[in-house]
C-alpha cells in the first residue's frame, strides 16, 4: 500500500481488515484449510506498522 494513499478512508478500512485478519483470522484460516501465519511473522508485521505510523 502506498505511504500516501489517494483515498485515505479506503486505506484505513483495508488496514482494519488486515489487523482483524492477523488478530482473529487464524481459526477461519484453519477452517478453510489454509495455514495461518506464524506468530513470529505476525509480530514482525505489527512491529513494522507501529514503526511506520511514527
Amino acid at each position: 500500500m502506498p505511504r500516501t494513499p489517494r483515498n485515505p478512508a479506503q486505506t484505513a478500512e483495508a488496514l482494519r481488515f488486515f489487523k482483524w485478519s492477523l488478530e482473529q483470522g487464524k481459526s477461519d484460516a484453519r477452517a478453510l484449510n489454509y495455514v495461518p501465519l506464524p506468530e513470529s511473522l505476525v509480530q514482525r508485521i505489527e512491529d513494522y506498522w507501529a514503526g511506520a505510523s511514527r
